[in-house]
């Protein structure tokens, strides 16, 4: 059973959201960052992999956080048009894997998973 995690987080939040979405995923999910969240794009990777690192160095597992974060990540378009071109040009989207959805590829996404559930703070 597959999910899409529609994300949004605010940057004093998004450390604890993360951790909250490592104890929810499971193997083949999937995460959509909504809103400006994606500016945080390189602050989400380096929270991911921090908790990848800490359950090798601790032998806890949160959960089955196995996110490829060059396969699993997405964003809507309108989205990343929200923000200013330096902005966009600085994250390197493309560059990191990070999938680019327009409504229709949207909608395709959520009818390829099981269930869709919106994490916001």
């Amino acid at each position: 059973m597959t999910t899409l995690f529609q994300f949004h987080s605010t940057i004093d939040r998004l450390q604890d959201d993360i951790y909250q979405l490592a104890t929810l995923w499971r193997h083949g999910d999937k995460l959509l960052l909504l809103g400006d969240s994606i500016a945080y794009i390189d602050w989400i990777i380096a929270y991911i992999d921090e908790i990848k690192i800490n359950e090798i160095d601790t032998k806890e597992s949160l959960s089955n956080f196995d996110i490829d974060t060059t396969t699993a990540l997405y964003v809507r378009v309108q989205d990343v048009e929200q923000l200013d071109n330096n902005t966009v040009s600085m994250l390197e989207l493309e560059k990191k894997g990070i999938h680019l959805l327009d409504n229709q590829d949207w909608v395709e996404l959520t009818l390829q998973v099981d269930k869709v559930i919106t994490l916001s703070s």
